[in-house]
């Protein structure tokens, strides 16, 4: 009996140790990841601001993870600006696939993948979207419903008002809301 409980306390600190080891290898790996999105931010700043001045980029020789990156700047930079600046940053998602790769992930699988393709559309700025994020507003996932109207909200969508704002679906209503509201 002492001998199990012996060998039993042994595997459990050397589970211990081997959970502990994973967890610090993890944390390095997220630190390293970290460091290489800052250094990308920093080497990237340039061109999301060509990009917003309307000068020509090309992002051929960009890789995919800087690609992203510059995606999600341009993003963040569309929410603060508005007029010109806004439109050229939606004509760039559109001309190299950003606006379509989304498009296409809001017919995931993955509840989280189609609210963060709900979500990025709208900080695309692109009006292309609007017909796929009116369909998202019936989606079963409240999660993917929020993000779709969101960001219909920041494209200015017209459309888009009723269905959002009605809180009743009627018989003649294209946008029927699952579930019971009571």
């Amino acid at each position: 009996m002492i001998a199990f409980l012996l060998w039993c306390s042994l595997a459990l600190a050397a589970a211990g140790g081997l959970g502990v080891c994973v967890l610090a290898a993890r944390r390095t790996v997220v630190a390293w990841k970290g460091r290489r999105r800052l250094e990308a931010e920093g080497r990237l700043l340039l061109t999301a601001i060509a990009v917003v001045e309307g000068d020509a980029v090309d992002i051929a020789c960009l890789s995919e993870a800087d690609s992203r990156v510059l995606a999600s700047q341009l993003g963040r930079l569309g929410g603060s600006l508005r007029g010109t600046s806004t439109e050229r940053i939606a004509r760039f998602f559109e001309s190299s696939g950003f606006v379509e790769r989304e498009v296409r992930a809001l017919k995931s699988l993955r509840a989280w993948r189609r609210a963060k393709a709900a979500f990025a559309l709208g900080d695309m700025g692109s009006p292309d979207a609007v017909p796929e994020l009116l369909e998202a507003l019936r989606d079963p996932d409240s999660a993917v419903r929020g993000a779709a109207a969101r960001s219909l909200g920041r494209l200015r969508a017209a459309t888009a008002v009723a269905p959002i704002v009605s809180p009743w679906p009627s018989a003649s209503s294209p946008f029927p809301l699952p579930g019971k509201l009571y």
